[in-house]
């Protein structure tokens, strides 16, 4: 199909679907904690929904047919270097904008510095085209804009605006982007020099973003709710100058934040993979996985991820070339929890019972191996092993000790888990507890400031490039409340994509059923999901519960050989009692950190050495 056909399908397809979707509100069970929906992260009222979410799709498929291809020919003619120049010609050209509207917000200060960051970036920058106003002397932007100046003078954004090829925004910005037009220079060139001229210029600083942007569209269910409260939270943030909090702790929770800077050590490890799907019988959709191939036969590292990672989340990106790097061929397809798993899983699938969450992946795993072998034949993978973090590493555990039950271990070489709970329903209950942080003294007005705070303090980390060993801004109840909000997203998108996928089309209104989800918690999901269901296929909760402590599996599991754990001492999800308990069943096989809270210390080379020492294939 090309281009122009699905441009055309896409307009008609939002034609004939932009109109208020129902759904079965029956199978959101009643909140336990109404108040968690007041923590939830909100966006910009979206009453055109349907709309906006047909321009998102036309958006995406402009973007992936003709920007994103044009953006990586840009990105291998010009050097980043060059592109970069380029940018900070632009940001000094956009000077008359915030002059202007730092001026109207009466903050002073801040006009005097951009007048200072001009004057020095055209002359000792050469026309801008450098930057020693921030490396020099750290005189850094305000990026002030007409949408912002309306805000300070109350007018609040009421109608979210997605426009194809700008991108996301409100009716007050964009008529504050219009205002903010007639301030740059580029607008009084001839036309059509200054839409040229202006196109190009925003054209290469989208170009620093691109695969960000692609792998934002391939990797979340539903990148446009993602995008709107990604816009709303920044947007917020800037309005209020980044206000927040100057405190700062350093303990399990805000250690945990250092699992973003774990990441492949070459830049394109993660487009190197093999990426295909699988038809499973039963299933209602093929299953994707990546495979990295080494070119000569070799070792297979199946790698399982964390609660509601996929199969190209950063970390487990890490964690396979770490295993890749050693010889082995690498194998990942996305955690039970995920939504990329959720939407092919036969129709009823609720992960949390363990027997049911091994058979899936089991059945997952065979019909991969079966398309591989028929692929490259079996000569090409040699003995198995299996490694896993987090969720994936209790799954893999609990696949040792089923292997070992069998009289199957001999299948596998390696048997290696990283953070894992040892107790599922408590580690899910521990995520309630992190999200709900900011509300622990009941009073919503100091939940909401320590929300702002740290969402604040994130948007600043991620514009200044934070060093892994960088002091990170955050306070414990700011930090407790990211993660948990990361794992509240994600559940939520996992009852929608289980539950929901195959009723909701793509344009279709999907806001009230977020609504009706924001105080979900984990704990709500097993008891009134994941029990109930299974209830159903005469599983008793006592069973499930049963199922999902790893102390019910102690003897199979001091059985499997080459098994190994890599632990933090301080790790959340660990109570104290389930951290000897884990040092005391596995002796000699048990590496524990002093720090790190949970997945935090992934980074570190010195962890990344402990599992290279397990996986070395001359032992």
């Amino acid at each position: 199909m090309n281009t122009t056909t699905r441009l055309l399908l896409t307009l008609s397809l939002a034609t004939a679907l932009c109109s208020c979707q129902s759904y079965d509100a029956s199978k959101i069970p009643e909140a336990s904690a109404p108040t968690d929906a007041g923590l939830m992260l909100q966006g910009v009222k979206d009453p055109i929904e349907p709309v906006n979410r047909a321009s998102f799709a036309l958006n995406t498929v402009l973007f992936e047919n003709v920007v994103y291809p044009t953006m990586k020919g840009y990105k291998w003619l010009i050097p980043e270097s060059g592109r970069e120049h380029i940018s900070n010609f632009h940001d000094n050209l956009f000077y008359p904008v915030r002059l202007v509207n730092n001026s109207l917000q009466w903050q002073w200060q801040q006009t005097w510095v951009e007048t200072k960051r001009f004057g020095i970036n055209t002359t000792v920058g050469v026309l801008g085209l450098n930057d020693p106003a921030t490396n020099k002397y750290n005189l850094r932007p305000s990026k002030e804009d007409l949408g912002q100046t309306f805000s300070k003078w109350g007018w609040d954004s009421q109608v979210y605006v997605f426009i194809p090829v700008l991108g996301p925004s409100s009716e007050r910005d964009i008529v504050g982007m219009v205002g903010d037009s007639f301030l740059k220079p580029t607008a009084y060139l001839d036309s059509p020099y200054n839409f040229l001229v202006e196109g190009f210029l925003t054209f290469n600083d989208m170009t620093a973003h691109a695969d960000t942007i692609n792998d934002a569209l391939l990797e979340n269910y539903d990148p446009y709710e993602l995008t709107r409260l990604l816009y709303s939270a920044s947007r917020e943030a800037a309005v209020n100058n980044f206000a927040h909090d100057r405190d700062r702790d350093d303990d399990a929770e805000t250690q945990t934040l250092r699992a973003i800077f774990a990441k492949p050590t070459n830049p394109n490890f993660k487009r190197e993979s093999i990426d295909d799907s699988v038809e499973i019988e039963g299933w209602k959709k093929e299953l994707p996985y990546s495979l990295w191939l080494q070119p000569e036969a070799a070792p297979l590292m199946v790698q399982l991820p964390g609660l509601g990672s996929h199969r190209k989340g950063s970390m487990d990106l890490a964690l396979a070339e770490l295993a890749y790097s050693e010889g082995y061929s690498v194998l990942i397809f996305s955690n039970t929890f995920n939504w990329e798993f959720m939407t092919a899983a036969p129709k009823g699938y609720a992960p949390g019972y363990v027997e049911k969450d091994k058979e899936m992946i089991r059945v997952a795993y065979q019909a991969i191996m079966k398309d591989l072998n028929a692929t490259y034949g079996e000569e090409k993978f040699l003995q198995r092993s299996l490694i896993g973090m987090s969720m994936g590493a209790w799954y893999t555990l609990n696949l040792g000790a089923d292997l070992k039950e069998r009289g199957m271990d001999h299948m596998v070489d390696h048997v290696i888990a990283i953070n894992p709970p040892a107790n599922l329903l408590g580690s899910l209950s521990a995520l309630d507890l992190l999200y709900r942080a900011p509300y622990k003294n009941g009073d919503m007005d100091e939940a909401k400031q320590i929300i702002d705070s740290a969402l604040a303090k994130a948007l600043i980390s991620a514009r200044s490039g934070l060093e892994p060993t960088a002091d990170l801004p955050f306070t414990n109840a700011e930090a407790s409340y990211l993660i948990g909000l990361n794992f509240r997203l994600t559940l939520h998108e996992a009852i929608i994509a289980g539950a929901y996928d195959q009723e909701l089309s793509v344009f279709g209104s999907k806001g009230a059923l977020y609504k009706d989800l924001q105080a979900l918690s984990f704990e709500d999901y097993y008891n009134k999901i994941t029990v109930m269901i299974h209830e159903r296929e005469g599983v008793t909760a006592e069973q499930i519960k049963y199922s999902v402590n790893l102390k019910n599996r102690q003897e199979s599991l001091k059985e499997v050989d080459n098994l190994h754990l890599v632990l933090s001492d301080n790790d959340f999800l660990l109570s104290q009692d389930e951290l000897n308990w884990f040092k005391e069943t596995f002796p000699g096989k048990t590496t524990v950190f002093k720090q790190g809270g949970h997945l935090g210390e992934l980074w570190r080379p010195e962890l990344q050495d402990a599992i290279r020492s397990q996986i070395k294939l001359d032992q």
